[in-house]
């Protein structure tokens, strides 16, 4: 996702931008934001030198300018009008299956009418078939069709077991099942629609699609919380409810996979018709809480003794909760349960991946606070180490309230974070600590610059080299290229030309004679 800015006068926008601090606070409130809504953001040179996310976005203009500027006699030569540079084949098979994705048809029709493509060299039938059934554009379906591509019919088969899989792929699903015999011989799209949940195309499959396999349905609606299709299923489809000979049985269902989801009404009538299922309650309340379904985690506290003898909670539902930042779980865990927590409940807080990152630095700094104060397990090193990426309140908190410290990580992991006030700081309270080898690539390779210049101009580490200018070159980061051209004379080597994606870096390299060494 690109958030995209209010107007403001382009007059206005230059003197914001010349301002360095107020550039740089700007980027980092937008990087915080992305965070917290757990979208994607990208730098505008990555942008504009990655084909599928200019088709993602629609940004056609600059499509074109990108072809045009790729364009070029004698490099990278594919079978088309064009003869581009780089890997392109790459990106334009990247960039077909993006606008199928996100259904930019005039797109799709610019590279077969304009540039005239042809889309299999690039992305096979069976593909842009199978991507256009999951992301669910009917449009993009006839239009696939009507490039007269040989499509073999199991590859319909395929498709409709993947657009079954979508709720709101009806007409797809329709169209589709017209093209697929029955009995379908895969997983049935009756069953893939359970799994879905679309009780309307449930209907008609059973009602159009009568051979194709229909057992274990009701585990498929009941797995994925569709208690309104299990009910549907229940009254209107006999013999659901499937046992063996014995009476016994055979359909297994996994509580925990439920308590993760939060589905607490197809838990609660799974425990009431538990004698027809195989019932699975192992970790149901730690995966509970993992989420913060807190009434789902009480209702395993208070239901599960007397049913089963499975491990159902551990020290893990704390830990997940805790790292998740759910307080009031946290809280009723530690009220109401005896498991307790380990080391992991405040070490994976800030743990790089985890989820519970993005919900708000508060979030994360209470419930370390609550950890300090109620429970003794206590943290390690790798505390410090992962909250410099993402804190400074955090940090200095840790600094004057626990002894655990921090490790060269820290340092580390500042930096390629573009944590520059977090790295001034842990500089000036751990100052014994060195610095790793690669800290100096690895941050040119994230694109920070004020970081890059900041370990320019106040470490002595002998740790610059033609890898560096590579690491910056092959991410596309030109502005930190041309201050290692302007500032350091280590230069780069020839994977610089060959693995970057700029033209305009390429150009640069080759008109200041940078790539000069032979070093791997």
């Amino acid at each position: 996702m690109i958030v995209h800015c209010i107007n403001i006068h382009p007059l206005a926008m230059v003197v914001i931008f010349k301002n360095y601090v107020v550039r740089n606070e700007i980027f980092k409130t937008i990087k915080r934001i992305h965070i917290q809504l757990r979208t994607e953001r990208y730098k505008y040179c990555n942008l504009i030198n990655s084909l599928p996310l200019l088709v993602q976005y629609g940004y056609f203009e600059k499509i074109k300018e990108f072809l045009q500027r790729n364009s070029a006699v004698g490099v990278g030569v594919v079978d088309n009008p064009l003869k581009f540079q780089l890997d392109l084949t790459s990106q334009l098979s990247g960039a077909i299956i993006a606008a199928i994705r996100f259904s930019r048809i005039d797109i799709l029709l610019y590279f077969v009418e304009v540039l005239q493509l042809d889309l299999e060299k690039f992305v096979t039938t069976k593909d842009m078939l199978l991507q256009t059934a999951y992301y669910g554009d009917f449009n993009v379906m006839l239009f696939i069709e009507q490039l007269a591509l040989p499509i073999n019919p199991e590859f319909y088969s395929q498709a409709l077991s993947v657009a079954t899989s979508r709720p709101e792929n009806f007409d797809m699903v329709k169209w589709l099942s017209k093209r697929v015999p029955s009995p379908y011989r895969y997983d049935s799209p009756i069953q893939m629609a359970c799994y879905s949940g679309n009780l309307d195309m449930i209907q008609w499959l059973l009602a159009n699609r009568s051979d194709d396999k229909q057992n274990k349905i009701i585990q498929f609606a009941l797995n994925n919380g569709h208690l309104h299709v299990v009910e549907w299923l229940l009254k209107n489809q006999p013999n659901v409810l499937l046992m063996n000979s014995n009476g016994k049985p055979t359909m297994e269902i996994d509580v925990g996979s439920l308590a993760i989801n939060g589905h607490f009404d197809c838990i609660k009538w799974l425990f009431n018709f538990r004698d027809y299922f195989i019932v699975k309650y192992k970790n149901a309340l730690d995966l509970a809480a993992y989420n913060g379904h807190l009434d789902i985690v009480i209702w395993c506290h208070e239901n599960l003794d007397c049913v089963t003898t499975e491990k159902y909670a551990s020290t893990n539902a704390m830990d997940f909760a805790a790292n998740q930042c759910h307080l009031r779980v946290v809280e009723w865990l530690n009220r109401n349960r005896s498991e307790g927590c380990s080391i992991k409940a405040m070490n994976n807080i800030y743990k790089p991946n985890n989820p519970g990152c993005v919900y708000s630095r508060s979030n994360q700094l209470e419930m370390i606070q609550w950890l300090h104060v109620h429970r003794s397990e206590g943290c390690t090193t790798e505390l410090m180490d992962n909250a410099v990426a993402f804190d400074l309140e955090t940090v200095v908190w840790l600094y004057k309230n626990r002894g655990e410290g921090c490790t060269t990580m820290a340092l580390y992991n500042a930096a390629i974070n573009g944590q520059l006030e977090i790295f001034k700081f842990l500089e000036e309270h751990y100052s014994h600590l060195p610095l790793k080898d690669n800290i100096f690539t690895d941050t040119c390779k994230a694109g920070h610059l004020d970081m890059v210049e900041y370990l320019h101009y106040n470490r002595t580490e002998p740790y610059w080299s033609a890898l560096t200018m590579d690491a910056a070159a092959t991410n596309n980061h030109f502005y930190i290229v041309k201050f290692l051209n302007i500032n350091r004379t280590e230069k780069c080597t020839q994977n610089a030309i060959k693995q970057t994606k700029s033209i305009e870096i390429i150009e640069y390299l080759e008109r200041n004679n940078l790539c000069l060494c032979n070093q791997e």
